[in-house]
C-alpha cells in the first residue's frame, strides 16, 4: 500500500493546523515587530539567542508537523529534535533551583505537556505502520 492510499487520521490534521497557525502567529508577531503582552519578554527584549531558539523550535515545529501529515517516518525524530530545543529553551530561561520548586515544575510540565504528546502520537503512528 503506498502512503498516498493511507488515510490520514484526523489527529494528524489537527496537529497540521495547530503548528501551522502557530508559527503563522509566532511569525507575524515577533517577525513582524507587534508585541502581545501575555507575561512574557517581548521580542524586542529577548536576546539574540532567545531569537534562534525561538525561529528554530518554530521552523522544527512546522517541519514536523507537514512531515507527520506527508506520513513520513522521520516525523518523529523531528518532533524529538523539538523536545531538545523546548527543553533547551527552558533550562536557559529558568534556573536549575527555580525548576525544583512547585511553580517550576507547573511551567515545566506545561511547556512540555502538548509537545510530549504529540511526540507519544507519533511514535504509536510509526509503531503502527501508519508512517513510512
Amino acid at each position: 500500500m503506498l502512503a498516498t492510499d493511507k488515510r490520514r487520521p484526523a489527529a494528524v490534521w489537527i496537529i497540521l493546523a495547530f503548528y501551522t497557525m502557530g508559527t503563522a502567529l509566532s511569525i507575524f508577531v515577533y517577525w513582524g515587530g507587534l508585541s502581545l503582552v501575555l507575561g512574557e519578554v517581548s521580542f524586542h527584549e529577548s536576546s539574540f539567542f532567545d531569537r534562534i531558539l525561538g525561529f528554530l523550535l518554530g521552523l522544527t515545529n512546522l517541519w514536523g508537523a507537514v512531515a507527520l501529515f506527508q506520513l513520513r517516518r522521520h516525523a518523529l525524530y523531528v518532533f524529538i529534535g523539538a523536545l531538545v530545543i523546548r527543553s533547551v529553551s527552558l533550562l536557559w530561561h529558568q534556573p536549575g533551583s527555580a525548576l525544583l520548586n512547585q511553580t517550576g515544575l507547573r511551567v515545566l510540565a506545561g511547556s512540555l505537556a502538548l509537545p510530549l504528546a504529540v511526540t507519544a502520537y507519533t511514535w504509536r503512528q510509526k509503531r503502527n505502520g501508519i508512517l513510512s
